[in-house]
């Protein structure tokens, strides 16, 4: 919501131009004639409301630093989570769900003995000495995955470029 209400706020304040001024086009310029004018009510309301506006940066730039930096206040601010629901949250997404006949309580077995641990949940990981110990075998299917989807994107620009050949 703030992303949303900061940029639209932005672009807005950008279509600000009492009298017979220029419209601002960046931001920066958009602040310094709203601080200048002596009433911000009035100038305020020389503003365009429009649904669609131009793409500008600065704006777009602005809503992202506004954004990023509520949710950092906010999770700052807010109580943690039980590090027992963490947990056991975590130990549940390192766990293979493909073995769905296993007798009650028994736990299902860690993903990465079977090679599909989850890349991107270990992304903070990365840089301790433990994380590349058998890094391919633990990462099996999200690589081959990967690797996969890379020879899919190479077969569709092979066959437009295939296809673009047909005219010549």
């Amino acid at each position: 919501m703030v992303a949303f209400l900061s940029y639209y706020a932005a672009l807005y304040l950008t279509t600000c131009a009492p009298g017979t001024a220029a419209r601002p086009v960046d931001l920066s310029f958009a602040f310094a004639r709203l601080f200048a004018s002596g009433n911000w009510w009035a100038h305020l309301q020389t503003g365009q409301g429009m649904l669609v506006y131009k793409w500008l940066p600065g704006p777009f730039g602005f809503a992202m630093l506004l954004s990023f930096s509520t949710l950092v206040i906010v999770s700052l601010l807010t109580k943690p989570e039980d590090s027992m629901r963490l947990e056991t949250f975590f130990d549940r997404m390192r766990r293979s769900t493909d073995r769905e006949d296993l007798p009650n309580g028994q736990s299902k077995p860690l993903a990465a003995d079977r090679g599909q641990e989850l890349l991107l949940l270990d992304v903070g990981a990365w840089f301790t000495a433990a994380r590349w110990h058998g890094f391919f075998r633990r990462y099996h299917e999200d690589l081959f995955g990967f690797l996969l989807a890379w020879a899919v994107v190479g077969l569709l620009i092979l066959s437009a470029w295939l296809l673009m050949q047909i005219g010549k």
